[in-house]
């Protein structure tokens, strides 16, 4: 099952006869009848099924961003389906122990030591890929999906932090066939200093608590 909610910059007026909102923005014009649905679907009340006008004008709204579904339910992949690979060059030990303790119950978990100064130490259940010459984070990943066949591959750095949960909601948007890419919040840990509270409240990575969809 899947809910879906009007993006936090989409507007309904007119009688919810037109919907303004999207990326681009964009000026959808709707009947009635498709003003009253969207307004009912984006209030928690999904019907059981779609007609074929209603889901061509879900996927449209959704392909715009001015709607976005909330997966409910376990109808998406499992965790043995995917493989985390982390870039990592002169990591933190222990942080880089706490993800993989944090991520242990997926298929696969790869670590690209990408040329650290000194080799990365085995740890169980891991493989461990050394690059001989310093590439950057983004070939690391690179190199990390060509260790693995999963069907799935979750991208995360060395010193992130998994919380409790993090992975089914990411997995259940992939019941949708129509699905490619999703990504999490990524949040800063509280600490001490100038430079800390400034991650803590305008992180440039961490863009809101909002759903949106994925894209450039």
């Amino acid at each position: 099952m899947t809910g879906f909610s009007l993006d936090s910059g989409a507007r309904l007026i007119d009688g919810d006869r037109v919907l303004i909102g999207g990326s681009p923005l964009t000026i959808f014009r709707l009947s009635v009848a498709g003003g009253s649905f969207i307004r009912a679907l984006t209030s928690g009340d999904v019907p059981p099924s779609l007609s074929a006008g209603e889901s061509r004008l879900v996927e449209r709204l959704l392909d715009a961003g001015a709607i976005h579904p909330h997966p409910t339910g376990s109808a998406g992949p499992g965790a043995g389906s995917v493989a985390v690979v982390v870039p990592a060059r002169d990591p933190s030990i222990a942080d880089l122990r706490r993800l993989v303790g944090a991520v242990r119950g997926v298929g696969e978990i790869v670590v690209v030591d990408d040329s650290s100064r000194a080799p990365l130490e085995p740890i169980e259940g891991v493989r461990i890929e050394r690059l001989p010459v310093n590439r950057g984070p983004g070939e690391a990943r690179n190199r990390g999906v060509e260790q693995t066949t999963a069907e799935f591959i979750v991208f995360l750095d060395a010193d992130t932090e998994p919380t409790d949960g993090w992975l089914e909601p990411l997995l259940a948007h992939f019941a949708d066939a129509q699905v490619g890419l999703v990504a999490a919040r990524v949040v800063s840990r509280p600490g001490q200093g100038v430079r800390a509270r400034y991650e803590v409240w305008r992180s440039p990575l961490d863009l809101g608590g909002e759903p949106a969809r994925v894209r450039a």
